[in-house]
Formats: C-alpha cells, sequence, structure tokens
C-alpha cells in the first residue's frame, strides 16, 4: 500500500493540474492489477486508516508540495480502488480577513485525513463532493 501510494500521489497531483476530466477518467478506471494487491482481509475502517497513513507517509518521503486536495484525492482513490466508499468533502473559512479551503475525505461520517474538529474550523459544503461515475467500476 505505501508504494502505491508513493506512486498514486504524484501522478494526482500531475493529472489535477493538467485537468479535471483527465483526473475523472483516472478515477473510474480500476485499474484492477494495482487495485487487487492491496486488499486485505482486514476490517474496513482500519483498512481506511491504514490507507490514510500510507498517504501521510508517502507524502512526507516523495519530494514534492502536495496539496490537502491532491491528498484527499489520493486517499479517496485508494479507498475506492479497495471497495471502500469514501467521500470527499470541501470546506471553507475566512481566517484574519484570508479566505481559505480546504479538502478531507470521511467514511461513514468518520473524518480519516484530517483532525476531528476540521469541520468546526472549515465549513463544509453541505455534502460530499459526488464525482459522477466515480463508483463505477
Amino acid at each position: 500500500m505505501l508504494i502505491g501510494s508513493v506512486f498514486l500521489l504524484p501522478v494526482v497531483r500531475m493529472v489535477r493540474t493538467a485537468a479535471f476530466n483527465r483526473y475523472r477518467k483516472f478515477l473510474l478506471h480500476p485499474h484492477a492489477a494495482f487495485c487487487k494487491s492491496l486488499i486485505t482481509g482486514k476490517q474496513v475502517s482500519e483498512t481506511a486508516r491504514q490507507a490514510t497513513r500510507m498517504i501521510d507517509v508517502a507524502a512526507f518521503y516523495v519530494p514534492l508540495h502536495f496539496s490537502c486536495l491532491d491528498r484527499s484525492l489520493a486517499l479517496l482513490k485508494l479507498l475506492r480502488c479497495m471497495d471502500i466508499d469514501g467521500e470527499l468533502y470541501l470546506g471553507v473559512c475566512k481566517d484574519q480577513g484570508v479566505f481559505e479551503a480546504h479538502a478531507w475525505v470521511e467514511l461513514n461520517g468518520k473524518i480519516l485525513n484530517d483532525a476531528e474538529n476540521v469541520r468546526e474550523r472549515f465549513g463544509p459544503f453541505p455534502g460530499p463532493v459526488i464525482i459522477s461515475g466515480l463508483d463505477t467500476h
């Protein structure tokens, strides 16, 4: 999973900055061989926590800057790859006159890749970001 995360983060960053439509195609493609190697017999919540840790470790060691959106989209791809239905959330806030936006992933209402109080700091949009066709395998 760590090796997959190290590969996935730069690809997500590159594709996201190129064009969202291309990224959408990347998310929709099942990448069967890559995904199959990640599936474990663990419970869904533990596998999701492990995927989150692997994205964090990969982001630390790959010598590029990854935004919260890069990391969240990579985590979402990794989860969906293992048939785990994480949800992407976007939120905004204004801190000392500066507008900020943030992205994170939740699973069954539990925040995976951020602090538990992220919803208090960044007012989330009313629901998860829906990426049309993302659940197609």
